[in-house]
């Protein structure tokens, strides 16, 4: 099975995530025979953020920085109430299934740091859908806020 690793987000401190909130990016590392149209599996290693951080500038309903919010929102109820049914829509459009998501549960083997919250995996028809999903316009306004607030880390990783 190949495997081509697409991103590795990842934020140490509150004033490292406001440097890079604005530029936010899920890069792609594939080669030729990776990029035909077959199915791809993306899994999806996610730690989230203590508390969802968006920029001042953020029309989310539910954002810490929104006056009538009453509680700062978490990084994973915002990735579970605001990310996932954003993204909903654009992957059925696409017919990409989400195979499994659920509590991830530490490792026998591996780095210390190496620690993540919950675990996904999602199937794909093709590489080119995957990248053709990120880069629209749609998924940059309707999702990608929401997915960098409510991450400290991810890592995803495409099989086939």
């Amino acid at each position: 099975m190949a495997s081509t690793n697409y991103t590795t987000l990842s934020t140490t401190s509150l004033a490292a995530a406001k440097q890079v909130h604005d530029t936010p990016s899920l890069s792609t590392d594939t080669d030729s025979e990776t990029t035909e149209q077959k199915p791809i599996y993306m899994l999806n290693l996610l730690r989230f953020r203590p508390i969802a951080l968006y920029p001042s500038s953020s029309t989310s309903p539910l954002s810490p920085t929104n006056p009538s919010s009453t509680q700062p929102l978490t990084g994973q109820a915002a990735y579970h109430t605001l990310y996932i049914p954003s993204l909903q829509p654009i992957m059925a459009s696409l017919d990409a299934k989400l195979i499994f998501f659920g509590k991830a549960y530490p490792g026998l083997v591996g780095p210390e740091r190496e620690k993540w919250d919950e675990v996904g995996l999602v199937r794909y028809k093709s590489v080119g859908d995957f990248e053709g999903m990120i880069g629209s316009e749609r998924y940059k306004k309707e999702c990608e806020a929401h997915r960098v607030a409510s991450l400290e880390e991810m890592k995803a990783n495409l099989e086939e």
